[in-house]
């Protein structure tokens, strides 16, 4: 394979240096929150619009929770685990991890409202905000007295047939990678 004709390929998909990336036939779609919304609009059976409603006031409850996790959870996560990652830390500041447990109460507020992030069907924010819920999870536990529906939405979601698959998976990954790296510096 060309590497150099590969990255320069990456480089033209990917302008803005994340991933994932999605190439739907020459359409080119950045950021995870933007492909989750795209393909449900895209590739969503005809009349069946439940996981990104069309609905004005209900998208905005999907977009809102899409929005609070790139906007609070995800930075938050990214503190803990990049500067261990890339930078050579040792330790999880236990000021992050408090940081961190912080968001959990806005998600809790959302689910007063049914068993899912914006009432009580479940939908792409529901499945956006689990990736970096379970993430967070291993770093920051979950107190169930402080955090009962958070805490009753994660089993909901985990035992949903696709997302071992899904989720789990690349979640041990990661876990596996960071915790192995604290643990392996703090061994010097």
């Amino acid at each position: 394979m060309n590497q150099g004709r590969t990255a320069n390929n990456n480089r033209r998909c990917d302008t803005q240096h994340t991933i994932p990336v999605l190439d739907d036939n020459g359409t080119i779609v950045s950021d995870s929150h933007i492909i989750c919304s795209y393909l449900a609009d895209k590739y969503a059976p005809e009349g069946n619009d439940s996981l990104y409603p069309r609905d004005p006031e209900k998208r905005r409850l999907v977009d809102a929770r899409l929005y609070y996790d790139c906007g609070h959870l995800f930075p938050r996560i990214r503190f803990i685990v990049e500067p261990v990652i890339y930078f050579g830390v040792g330790e999880v500041p236990a000021d992050r991890v408090a940081y961190l447990q912080k968001a959990y109460d806005g998600l809790e507020h959302c689910l007063a409202g049914g068993d899912y992030l914006t009432g009580d069907k479940l939908t792409i924010a529901d499945l956006s905000c689990i990736a970096s819920v379970s993430t967070a999870e291993a770093f920051a536990p979950i107190e169930a007295d402080q955090f009962p529906r958070l805490v009753g939405w994660v089993k909901r979601l985990q035992a949903l047939p696709y997302y071992k698959e899904n989720n789990q998976e690349g979640l041990d990954m990661l876990v596996g990678l960071v915790k192995g790296l604290v643990t392996e510096r703090q061994q010097k």
